[in-house]
């Protein structure tokens, strides 16, 4: 692939590559079946196929220049212009491509065929990283079975009807390794071998559709959102702070942690809060099928030139000072507001889910981070942060944060950063 360099950070310009790149998100949340469309705006894929083309013949030239602000007198930005480029190549080479969501909106399609002879009005949405405008080529693919707009008992009912859908599923050839998992938003789980997927089926689960619409919103505002959470959560996996199964951060939790950021402690903001901007097109109370999950809001103009090295380094210095404990970070507000304005019995009970690091999620107020229970364990995250801050703060070289793992427990899978 064709080295490409981030775009002037001076000229506010919307690069022409993040449209490029947010092809596939605009197509991911489409819904299937009677329940879910009801004559919705969608938009047709034999148009984005062919806009796809003439995008990917012009990404080449987009950005053939380095920009001049990268080569600015500033000695900063100067030394983190390496940073930036590194980011910006990381970005282009691990981004989902369009052939890769392609494979994801096939089998997303297959499911809906074989589920809709059980309930005809099903609608099947793709959720999570695949569609939020955040995924990678080795992502994942969750998908979401919207059966009512009425609360499913995702204890007892939720498994009886996916374990209805899992005998269903194995009809098919190309699924292996199927089972229904029990956990407090039971799944199905399996691999899908004709696309090499692997792939999580929840049911039911609305506000897993309202996050990622929100989500793909935001990292079309400014084309820095998506190469910086990327980055982020690279550096998060590499450091193993980012596995909500082993007491550490999930990577929803780190993208709302990056939005905030951009939202309200870097000057001038990068991103809006479009919870305020937009309240009819975010209310928590719409029904999932009115949502217009493919319509595009306009771009925000941000005045703020910081680079990607810039943000990422100032990212991890706000956190590694932050006071994780006695502050709420809200997407939703575009604030943060103290613990102490919790319910109390949220915070006091000994199974609270307000533990350390406190997260609020944008539509159900939950916390996001809740996984992070440990208090050993939220310290070596506090560490990571600190310790990866210096790091950078002292080499301008994003490399040097792959030398060692800063949090390298056992328990932890071992992880190829460069995947």
């Amino acid at each position: 692939m064709k080295r490409t360099s981030p775009p002037n950070q001076n000229t506010g310009q919307q690069p022409r590559f993040s449209r490029f790149n947010s092809n596939a998100s605009n197509n991911m949340n489409s819904s299937s079946g009677d329940w879910t469309s009801r004559k919705r705006s969608a938009i047709d894929e034999s148009d984005t196929n062919a806009s796809y083309n003439q995008r990917s013949s012009r990404r080449s030239n987009t950005f053939s220049h380095v920009s001049n602000s990268n080569r600015s007198n500033n000695n900063a930005d100067t030394n983190l212009s390496r940073v930036s480029q590194s980011m910006w190549d990381n970005f282009n080479s691990n981004v989902q491509s369009f052939e890769c969501f392609s494979r994801k909106l096939q089998l997303k399609d297959a499911i809906h065929e074989m589920l809709k002879e059980i309930i005809p009005h099903i609608g099947v949405y793709i959720v999570g990283s695949s569609a939020n405008g955040f995924g990678m080529n080795h992502s994942d693919v969750d998908i979401c079975l919207m059966m009512t707009e009425n609360e499913i008992d995702q204890k007892f009912e939720a498994i009886q009807i996916l374990k209805i859908f899992s005998r269903a599923l194995k009809r098919a050839a190309f699924i292996r390794r199927i089972e229904v998992i029990h956990a407090k938003v039971p799944i199905i789980k399996f691999q899908d071998s004709h696309n090499n997927l692997e792939c999580d089926i929840n049911l039911n689960n609305h506000i897993g559709i309202r996050n990622t619409h929100l989500l793909k919103s935001y990292s079309e505002q400014d084309w820095r959102v998506r190469p910086l959470v990327l980055q982020v959560k690279r550096w998060a996996k590499y450091h193993n702070i980012n596995d909500a199964s082993q007491s550490t951060v999930s990577s929803y939790s780190l993208a709302l942690m990056t939005i905030f950021y951009l939202q309200t402690i870097v000057k001038p903001a990068v991103l809006p809060v479009l919870q305020d901007l937009y309240p009819d097109k975010f209310d928590k109370d719409i029904p999932v099928n009115e949502l217009r999950l493919n319509e595009k809001l306009p771009s925000y103009t941000s005045e703020n030139t910081m680079s990607l090295g810039e943000l990422f380094l100032g990212f991890l210095d706000y956190y590694s000072k932050f006071n994780f404990q006695m502050n709420v970070i809200s997407v939703r507000k575009g604030e943060i507001y103290p613990r102490s304005s919790l319910p109390r019995e949220d915070f006091t009970a000994r199974y609270s889910q307000w533990k350390f690091i406190l997260i609020e999620e944008p539509f159900d107020l939950s916390n996001t981070a809740r996984s992070v229970h440990d208090e050993y364990v939220f310290e070596k995250i506090r560490d990571v942060f600190s310790r990866s801050k210096r790091r950078l703060e002292e080499t301008r070289n994003l490399h040097s944060l792959y030398k060692e793992r800063f949090y390298d427990d056992e328990k932890f899978h071992e992880y190829d950063y460069d995947r």
